[in-house]
């Protein structure tokens, strides 16, 4: 009798860009005041090393799949040139009636669209099945759970965090106790040195 092939491990796998340092530390100053705000509130934080924009979410894929995602994003890396976003204002989402989160929303401009839009080509044509809806970048700060909140307090500074955008990475997702934690697992640097294939 033989044994049955063993299935292969699987990882919950999303592709996304980071903070930098200062941005992060902007970000949270930022939050600071909604925290006070809704301090009696069952809400959920998300903690600051979490804070990332997502282009696309894979779902739970084979770990024998990093190395040609990391072809894959290195190709479009490579025609990308490092670029700003503004992070800025924090919102209900998806919209005040149905929140179920607090996101900082992510200006999308024509760089973070172009990245956004030829990395989902590249995974499309590699096979991978991908949420089919429009592209709202945003950073996930909270999570209501079943706590109902309609609006927000008005905020002093009003100004977009500025934060460059110097390449893109392979997270894993895990739940552990108190939550989840992202690692990342390959990162591409923008060179904007190659031809865009798609």
């Amino acid at each position: 009798m033989t044994d049955a092939p063993s299935k292969p491990e699987k990882f919950r796998a999303f592709i996304a860009l980071s903070l930098t340092n200062d941005g992060l530390d902007r970000l949270k100053a930022v939050i600071r005041p909604l925290k006070r705000h809704f301090e009696h509130k069952n809400i959920r934080w998300v903690p600051g090393q979490n804070f990332h924009i997502t282009l696309a979410f894979l779902g739970h894929i084979p770990r024998f799949d990093i190395p040609a995602l990391e072809s894959l994003m290195a190709g479009v890396s490579a025609a990308t040139k490092v670029f700003p976003v503004a992070v800025g204002p924090v919102t209900l989402f998806p919209n005040p009636k149905k929140a179920g989160l607090l996101v900082a929303d992510v200006v999308l401009d024509a760089p973070l669209a172009d990245l956004q839009a030829r990395l989902y080509a590249a995974l499309i044509s590699d096979g991978y099945q991908l949420e089919d809806r429009p592209y709202r970048p945003h950073i996930t700060i909270a999570r209501l759970k079943k706590t109902v909140i309609t609006e927000l307090p008005p905020v002093t500074d009003t100004a977009p965090v500025l934060n460059p955008i110097t390449g893109i990475h392979l997270y894993q997702s895990e739940s552990a106790v108190g939550g989840v934690v992202y690692s990342i697992l390959k990162t591409e640097l923008l060179t904007g040195k190659g031809k865009a294939a798609y």
